[in-house]
């Protein structure tokens, strides 16, 4: 193009296009260095702000950031309740800065997702995948393990997963899966395509793992994808994300329709925060903060609501007093379709449940009275913390009158544990904790009514630039020193 510009014979420019990529090549990686520190920066202007905040990272041999990764106060805490399930999201790669983003969510007791950490890594290779897996989520999450993980079909990652997470359930999270369902099948079923999703998702969701393989057999024929490597490669590695298959790891509703919409809308909302680098961690503190305040505004509404029982079991009163209504609609409806089920009793403790139409089939239940004691073959309990229908109908018809408390798992209680004192590294944390918790009540009220007029939105944004400023203003006692650096050579 310049060699056109300028009028001049191909060849005859005093440089090559070599020369050109170089050159633009040194201002970019001038243009990144410059980014990572400010970066680097940040992270320390927020450790001298808050002493929870934790963050890490590596530099190459030439003195470059090549990894970085970072989590807040709040993240930390709620992962010593929550981080029993976890998703991995490291599809997404900043073309800015020319680096993996890589996102740990996982789900709160309201059935919302809770952020617990982001990690930069400049190649997606096995090296920096363990190095964010081990050196850096363990240690902010002071070496606790999730028990599940769900990534995507990177092998790199599914590498790290293995070597250092030997003890977690490595699974295929089926919503970053399905996001690339557009670009492997719209051409190749065409208007068929709704049709083909909605059977897929069927066959997800199924029970049992014969049914999902015959079912998927006639899928295939139906819609002619015979040969299609991704059916092929989805089929070859269904052990690792339909659900038939994962019965008995928990996974606390990640791997659910409504988990993985609402997953992806809050990933959405941190990639939309990502326009500076300099600036990134503040912007993705603003959106997990909002995220909290706009939950614990659900939360509120939700606790003022009158629960609504549908049954007349005490179980059913129990349960609800111990819930949050998240997790007790979800218990509710297996409650309601229990009275559809039929019970048999075998012999000693076993019971075989099935439903009402049906004459052969069903669940095995097992009772054991003695030690309160129950499970079924079906493994909900194992897979969502949430008692099947099978075993209900077996509690209710013994006349059973409440839930054994250790099948109303504390993740999915209205009232959660105060943090230990050493996420929060001080002996004075009961009492801090109890006033953040206040304050960030007042902020969501706040929230709340700015919302309600253009004008009371303006005055609240005014004044608490004021507030903020002044706060600012104030001196900080850090009582953790700084942070640390590891050379990769």
């Amino acid at each position: 193009i310049m060699e056109l510009e300028k009028c001049v014979q191909p060849g005859s420019l005093p440089f090559t296009e070599k020369d050109v990529r170089n050159l633009i090549h040194s201002f970019r990686r001038f243009e990144l260095e410059e980014e990572s520190v400010d970066l680097l920066q940040m992270c320390r202007n927020v450790k001298e702000k808050d002493p929870n905040f934790k963050y890490d990272f590596t530099k190459d041999a030439n003195n470059c950031v090549e990894n970085i990764a970072w989590s807040y106060a709040s993240s930390i805490q709620s992962y010593e309740v929550f981080g029993d399930a976890v998703v991995l999201d490291t599809t997404h790669r900043l073309t800015s800065i020319d680096m993996t983003l890589g996102i740990w969510i996982g789900m709160n007791n309201h059935g919302m997702p809770c952020f617990f950490s982001c990690a930069l890594l400049r190649e997606g290779n096995l090296q920096s995948f363990i190095w964010a897996l081990q050196q850096v989520f363990l240690n902010f999450m002071n070496r606790k393990a999730p028990q599940t993980v769900l990534t995507d079909q990177n092998m790199h990652l599914k590498e790290a997963v293995q070597k250092e997470l030997p003890n977690t359930k490595h699974a295929l999270s089926i919503g970053l899966i399905a996001s690339r369902f557009p670009s492997w099948f719209n051409a190749v079923l065409g208007r068929h395509y709704n049709d083909w999703e909605n059977e897929f998702y069927r066959l997800h969701n199924m029970e049992s793992t014969m049914d999902f393989d015959l079912g998927w057999s006639d899928m295939v024929s139906c819609y002619g994808l015979h040969g299609n490597r991704h059916i092929a490669s989805l089929f070859a590695s269904r052990k690792l994300w339909a659900s038939p298959y994962l019965r008995g790891h928990f996974l606390a509703g990640l791997a659910a329709l409504p988990g993985i919409s609402k997953i992806k809308d809050f990933i959405q909302r941190l990639l939309s925060a990502q326009t500076c680098l300099s600036r990134l961690i503040e912007q993705v503190a603003v959106v997990v903060d909002y995220k909290d305040q706009a939950g614990e505004q659900q939360i509120a509404q939700q606790n003022s609501e009158n629960t609504i029982l549908k049954t007349a079991a005490p179980v059913e009163g129990h349960a609800a007093a111990v819930f949050t209504p998240y997790a007790f609609y979800e218990l509710q409806d297996e409650l309601v379709e229990a009275a559809h089920y039929a019970y048999f009793h075998l012999e000693g403790n076993a019971f075989l449940v099935r439903h009402h139409t049906k004459t052969d089939g069903g669940c095995n239940v097992t009772w054991n009275q003695k030690e309160e004691l129950i499970s079924c073959s079906c493994q909900m309990f194992e897979s969502s913390g949430i008692l099947c229908r099978h075993a209900l109908r077996v509690l209710t018809t013994l006349n059973y009158f409440q839930i054994p408390d250790h099948y109303l798992p504390v993740r999915w209680h209205r009232t959660q544990p105060q943090p230990s004192k050493s996420l929060i590294g001080g002996p004075d944390h009961g009492r801090s904790y109890e006033r953040v918790k206040a304050l960030q009540s007042m902020v969501s009220v706040l929230v709340s009514e700015a919302g309600k007029s253009e004008e009371r939105m303006d005055l609240a944004t005014q004044e608490v630039s004021v507030l903020l400023s002044r706060i600012r203003q104030q001196p900080v006692v850090p009582n953790v020193s700084g942070d640390s650096v590891r050379r990769q050579r």
